[in-house]
């Protein structure tokens, strides 16, 4: 039984997995100029760049603040 139930259950993850690539398919034809490999480049972009920026902030050496008297 289990046998059957790990075949089913590979069958539902690769009907699945066609499922989106047709939704995907039919996303780039309906929208060519929004092709959905350059939309998770962008997005993966701004997160990188969010993620740098933080980093380099946090590592960056802070001025000395002088007191004025």
């Amino acid at each position: 039984m289990r046998g059957i139930r790990s075949i089913e259950q590979g069958a539902e993850r690769t009907q699945r997995e066609m499922d989106i690539r047709t939704d995907l398919r039919r996303w780039d034809n309906d929208f060519p100029e929004l092709h959905h490999e350059l939309i998770v480049r962008w997005i993966a972009g701004v997160v990188v760049s969010v993620a740098i920026t933080s980093v380099y902030n946090a590592l960056k050496p802070q001025p000395q603040r002088t007191r004025k008297y």
